[in-house]
């Protein structure tokens, strides 16, 4: 069996940690603190609009070289991989990439978000 060690408590850290299980890898998360999602209310922001990311050339999306309508499929596909493997854990979170609203962060201010808890999503402030 495969071991993988993630370093990092965000989302970029457990989305990798989530892909290297998935793959069967055994897996140890070692982080220092929360990340940055636990400030804004557990929502994870993930894209404003497509067009707008591929004119950036050097973007990670955009470097990806799929275009606009390969790239709708590859997030909805990640999001919904994403939304069920944490329903499996117990955490429930809606939303997707294509809906965005305005969440309030630990320190009151509105902080964009594209999927969040369940708990959280009747707080948009939009």
């Amino acid at each position: 069996m495969t071991t993988v060690l993630v370093i990092g408590g965000g989302i970029a850290g457990y989305c990798a940690a989530l892909a290297a299980r998935r793959d069967g890898a055994e897996v140890t998360v070692v982080a220092r603190a929360p990340g940055a999602t636990a400030l804004y209310a557990g929502g994870m922001e993930i894209i404003d609009e497509i067009e707008s990311i591929l004119q950036r050339p050097n973007h990670p999306l955009t470097r990806l070289g799929i275009d606009a309508v390969g790239l709708a499929t590859e997030l909805d596909t990640a999001v919904s991989t994403l939304l069920l493997a944490l329903r499996k854990e117990g955490l429930k979170f809606e939303g997707g990439w294509r809906n965005r609203g305005l969440y309030a962060d630990i320190h009151g201010l509105a902080r964009p978000a594209n999927v969040v808890p369940e708990t959280v999503a009747r707080g948009e402030l939009g």
